[in-house]
């Protein structure tokens, strides 16, 4: 693990309030974790954590749904 991928993407970050590690700008929100355990599963590694912090980093609201992004409106 030594290349910085974060860097090589050329991706820029922030350090929100409350946090150690940075999170990419850009994003809607962010959580810093700590890991409690990890298992196998198949071919696949689940991570489980406890959440240390959350910040909403947009008050821009999204959706995600059936293969792409959408926008929440109002129904009033």
């Amino acid at each position: 693990r030594d290349t910085d991928k974060i860097a090589s993407l050329g991706l820029e970050t922030i350090l929100p309030e409350g946090f150690d590690v940075p999170a990419i700008v850009g994003s809607r929100i962010a959580w810093a974790l700590k890991l409690d355990q990890t298992m196998q599963a198949g071919d696949h590694t689940v991570f489980l954590a406890d959440i240390t912090a959350a910040a909403q980093l947009s008050d821009e609201p999204s959706l995600y749904a059936f293969g792409g992004y959408s926008e929440l409106k109002s129904v009033e």
